[in-house]
């Protein structure tokens, strides 16, 4: 149940996010967060991350969400 624009689900998993759209990769490794490789990645949405990591959900979101943009028109 992502925003009305956003363009994945927050019920993904933060590995079914970075294997739909790659360029979500960098959002997660400039964050220092480790979830490239991660087995919690598997079960972990971008929600859990952010509560892990510390991080603000809605900077996450947005950021995940204007890499998949700009991904999509480049």
């Amino acid at each position: 149940m992502g925003g009305p624009d956003r363009k994945f689900n927050l019920d993904m998993s933060v590995d079914e996010i970075m294997r739909t759209w790659p360029a979500t990769i960098s959002v997660f490794l400039k964050n220092h967060m480790q979830c490239v490789g991660c087995p919690l990645a598997t079960f972990h949405t971008a929600v859990d991350a952010a509560k892990e990591h510390d991080m603000r959900l809605s900077q996450l979101l947005d950021d995940l969400d204007w890499a998949i943009d700009e991904a999509e028109d480049g």
